[in-house]
């Protein structure tokens, strides 16, 4: 795999820690979407690198405040694997422009974390389609690569 370079205008903000970086989540769920609140989003990391054969593969992980139980992973089917979900981001003011992944939730679906009554939080790793259509080939089992996380 090769990492690529950002612009300079991307590294200069991912670098600024005086600006937070404005991120919104999408579940895409058959009633319509559903818009994560900004308030339950406790982390977002994406990695994306060219494959070899020259694809671009995208893969993230999310932390998602659950305390107020707004989602019932235990009565609520489609919050499961290969869920559609969209991430849309951008730095500094709001009227930069956004940049989107559309990914999908991987074969772990949604991991509970609770510690407590109500420190009640959830892991969601996603993964692009076109690691779907590898796995969907592929005899075997896939590797497990940790990201890096900056």
């Amino acid at each position: 795999m090769r990492f690529y370079e950002v612009p300079p205008e991307v590294e200069n903000a991912i670098r600024n820690t005086d600006s937070r970086p404005f991120v919104r989540i999408v579940f895409e769920l058959s009633g319509g979407d559903v818009y994560i609140l900004d308030s339950d989003i406790l982390e977002c990391v994406m990695t994306s690198y060219k494959s070899d054969d020259g694809g671009i593969v995208n893969l993230g992980e999310l932390l998602l405040d659950n305390s107020l139980n707004a989602f019932d992973l235990e009565n609520n089917e489609e919050l499961a694997p290969g869920l559609g979900v969209q991430i849309w981001y951008c730095f500094g003011e709001r009227t930069n422009t956004f940049f989107r992944f559309h990914m999908f939730v991987d074969d772990d679906g949604f991991q509970v974390q609770e510690t407590g009554y109500s420190n009640k939080i959830f892991k969601v790793k996603l993964m692009s389609d076109r690691i779907r259509e590898m796995s969907n080939n592929f005899e075997g089992e896939i590797p497990n690569r940790k990201l890096p996380h900056y």
